[in-house]
């Protein structure tokens, strides 16, 4: 007869709420971390559905100011960011790398085969030396240097011994720069990402400071109009994608979609190719035809790097057994669905 949403400041508060009884669904995109997932698992009267998001977590550049205008640079903090550590090692499996622009469980559309950066040419990882010393390399072949001594790998502690700050082409010594992401309350995985990232980049001289703030902090900033839109130098979010036909590359890059005009393009990335691939993408009128184009359109942005893919999750949707859906077997989970309250049933 009705359904009462209650909001929680946190995915621990909500997780209790359900185990206690007092909720019968948590409708929520964010995915379980591992402690999580084990305690609801070692709950009775709890289900868990799970399901392949069509969505992603990513870390965006602002290309209209320096030195994140610059490809190079962005390739190059592409290749130190190493997102198969981060989400195996660091998260213990709780999410999983991503790379190409439409996420893996959107089969179709999805291109397996866009450039990876950090890894080699028969397509396997590098580990973090090679992954620094090829960002570096892409670093000096674009003319950056540094400030003081070059950072170097250290056989003996087999970490980088940090030197000065980059500096780019022209000579002007990269200052601070702040990596706004929503803090460990909100989505630990993404706070624990943002804290590596600072990691990795501060190996090369790069002087990345993650700020872990509430997510309602990031958003005004990211999507600022006008002259405000040059006020953020990278975040970390994420993005659900709705349907499975990806247009969304249209809106999220496409140059006449800058954010700073109203659109979703906070990059405010600007490729004159990637916009008449795109622009012929949406005049097609053949599946194939537009799946070919759609695979260009993930190449281009993998090469150009204005997001930094970071990794997708698979969806638990957890639910009281007095609770039943439906279905439970849909891309994106039950949550990608607002929680199928159409036609869901709820027993006493």
């Amino acid at each position: 007869n009705e359904v009462i949403y209650s909001i929680y400041g946190s995915q621990d508060a909500a997780f209790l709420a359900l185990q206690d009884g007092e909720i019968d669904y948590v409708f929520s995109p964010l995915g379980l971390s591992q402690g999580l997932r084990n305690t609801v698992q070692d709950t009775p009267g709890l289900n868990i559905a799970e399901n392949d998001q069509n969505g992603f977590r990513y870390m965006a550049f602002n290309t209209r100011v320096t030195p994140m205008n610059d490809v190079a640079f962005r390739q190059a903090v592409a290749t130190v960011v190493d997102q198969g550590f981060i989400t195996q090692t660091i998260l213990g499996g709780a999410a999983l790398p991503v790379y190409s622009m439409v996420p893996p469980g959107n089969g179709f559309w999805h291109n397996p085969d866009v450039t990876r950066w950090g890894f080699d040419d028969e397509g396997n990882p590098l580990d973090r030396q090679a992954r620094f010393e090829a960002a570096k390399q892409i670093l000096v072949d674009a003319g950056y240097s540094w400030d003081g001594e070059e950072p170097v790998w250290d056989e003996d502690s087999l970490q980088v011994a940090r030197g000065g700050t980059l500096v780019t082409p022209d000579g002007t010594v990269v200052e601070e720069l702040q990596l706004l992401a929503p803090n460990a309350g909100y989505d630990p995985l993404r706070a624990t990402s943002a804290i590596w990232v600072e990691e990795f980049t501060n190996d090369l001289g790069i002087p990345v400071v993650a700020e872990l703030v509430p997510f309602s902090a990031i958003v005004p900033v990211a999507f600022a109009e006008g002259e405000e839109a040059v006020n953020w130098d990278m975040y970390i979010l994420g993005w659900g994608l709705g349907g499975v036909y990806p247009d969304f590359m249209d809106n999220f890059f496409h140059t006449r979609n800058d954010s700073a005009e109203g659109g979703f393009n906070t990059p405010g990335y600007s490729n004159p190719e990637f916009d008449a691939v795109t622009d012929e993408f949406l005049a097609a009128t053949d599946i194939e035809e537009a799946q070919s184009l759609a695979f260009q359109m993930q190449e281009i942005l993998a090469n150009d790097v204005p997001y930094v893919l970071l990794f997708t999750n698979p969806i638990y949707d957890v639910y009281r057994e007095n609770v039943e859906f439906p279905y439970t077997e849909v891309l994106d989970g039950i949550q990608g669905f607002n929680g199928l309250i159409g036609g869901v049933r709820v027993f006493e």
